[in-house]
């Protein structure tokens, strides 16, 4: 097989065509040269690049006046513009000019001159070409007055920053005040927001806002789904308005001042110490009489066990589980005996249970002589509940004869009337589907330890004006509502 021979590049060796190769030759050298110059004379042009805009406005192949025109033009088209703030889902739309956002016209002017004449051949003449087909739109030269954007962020805090508002228990209406949010506008931050966003040229400025929650009153969660639109346990005691008894009313007020609202989750145990805290001066209480190893004496906090005891019947009828809680050791005048619940802080309390499957709510209300205590909630599953009590045995009281030197011999007071001793059984009928009969019964034995009598004996001198001073039990109507004493 026979190969061909290789093909060399040979030089041309004609005159003619050696003369050709120089002449397109320097015709190729004095284009590119002429190009050069013409680049470099065109850097110092004193008119922009055809075709160039400026925020929509042309300014192309303009110089001199024509171009402080245009770009005055310009600057006064955008500021008699508008931007957006957003904070989260809401915005405001703003004048430009109202937030402080100045226009420099001098340094636009020379950003438009500059633009393709930056030195860079190849990048100038891209953008260049970019300006002759439209696709070159410059930016305006942006600065920012802090001080009149301070004082419109100022302005704005006063309008959008609110407190929040927690969710309430609106008791009497027996529903829940669904909360509301807080906001608080960081002014320094919006500054900083909003200069960046003239740095990048965006249309938009999100507000710096720090939003708080609003939050609930401790307890089951209190929630807008919360549903306590049904009595299920309500009872009422009467108390003094007299004179004497006031700083007894007043110690009610503020122990259920403490109570009132507040939420038993499902399955959650209520500590009546625990809920009302230490019964104390520095807690706002008074002096007022209470009962001590069967005997009434001035006490602090007198009246924290009839919010018990009106808190634990209204438990008792709304079918709350009855932890623990210890009758009084004499009846009192201003609950039947077996619905009764002596408090004593920190040694003797009252524990509550909600067995159901939704939160309870405690509503107390203490005016015009009467502790109203009500448990909201979803509902109880009971059509009715009873209360029982049958008294099993009685004990007589002892009487106590004290010496009175304040007292003209002869003379006697009773200063603590007596009270027999009880011992009985309460019970707790759960009727439902209007049933006869409970479907349910609670049984309990209670015992109420015979109150002794106390009578002063006089020993002091005779006085015939001598007058026996007020009666200071408190509790003695006891003796009349019951017929207890002998």
């Amino acid at each position: 097989m026979q190969l061909a021979p290789p093909q060399v590049e040979r030089t041309p060796t004609d005159p003619k065509q050696i003369a050709q190769a120089v002449a397109s030759a320097l015709l190729l050298a004095a284009v590119v040269g002429c190009g050069a110059l013409l680049y470099r004379a065109s850097l110092d042009g004193e008119s922009t690049i055809p075709g160039l805009t400026l925020a929509g406005t042309p300014v192309g192949s303009l110089e001199g006046a024509a171009l402080d025109e245009a770009v005055a033009a310009a600057a006064s088209a955008f500021t008699r513009g508008k931007v957006r703030l957003r904070a989260g889902a809401g915005s405001l739309e703003v004048g430009r000019a109202e937030l402080g956002i100045r226009v420099d016209a001098s340094l636009t002017r020379q950003r438009l001159l500059a633009l393709g004449r930056e030195g860079d051949i190849l990048a100038d003449l891209s953008r260049r070409i970019g300006a002759r087909r439209g696709n070159l739109d410059a930016r305006l030269a942006l600065s920012l007055d802090r001080d009149r954007a301070l004082g419109f962020f100022t302005a704005l805090k006063e309008r959008v920053d609110r407190t929040r508002v927690p969710a309430r228990l609106d008791l009497d209406r027996q529903t829940v005040v669904a909360g509301r949010e807080g906001y608080m506008l960081r002014v320094y931050d919006c500054l900083a927001a909003t200069e960046l966003a003239l740095r990048q040229g965006a249309k938009e400025v999100d507000l710096a806002v720090t939003v708080v929650s609003p939050g609930g009153k401790a307890g089951a969660g209190l929630g807008n789904d919360l549903d306590i639109s049904q009595v299920m346990g309500q009872f009422t005691t009467a108390y003094s308005q007299k004179s004497k008894d006031l700083d007894r009313g007043f110690n009610l007020k503020v122990g259920a001042g403490k109570l009132d609202g507040h939420i038993i989750g499902p399955g959650q145990s209520f500590s009546f110490n625990e809920v009302v805290g230490p019964r104390t001066k520095a807690q706002g209480y008074r002096m007022a009489p209470v009962l001590s190893d069967g005997e009434v004496v001035d006490g602090m906090a007198g009246g924290a066990c009839q919010l018990s005891s009106t808190l634990f019947a209204a438990s008792f009828f709304a079918g709350l589980e009855l932890a623990s809680s210890r009758p009084h050791t004499r009846p009192s005048s201003y609950i039947k005996m077996g619905l009764d619940a002596t408090v004593v802080y920190p040694s003797t309390d009252m524990v509550l249970k909600n067995p159901y499957p939704f939160p309870v709510v405690l509503h107390f209300r203490v005016n015009q002589g009467k502790v109203r205590v009500r448990v909201l909630g979803k509902g109880r599953p009971w059509d009715k509940v009873a209360f029982v009590r049958e008294v099993k045995q009685t004990e007589p009281f002892q009487e106590v004869v004290r010496p009175d030197p304040n007292i003209p011999s002869g003379r006697t007071v009773v200063s603590q009337r007596g009270v027999k001793g009880f011992t009985l059984v309460r019970k707790r009928l759960f009727f439902k589907g209007g049933k006869k009969e409970p479907i349910k019964t609670e049984s309990r034995e209670l015992r109420y330890p015979p109150t002794t009598k106390y009578i002063r004996k006089g020993t002091g001198p005779a006085d015939p004006e001598w007058k026996p001073p007020e009666q200071k039990d408190p509790f003695g109507e006891v003796a009349k509502i019951y017929k207890l004493e002998r």
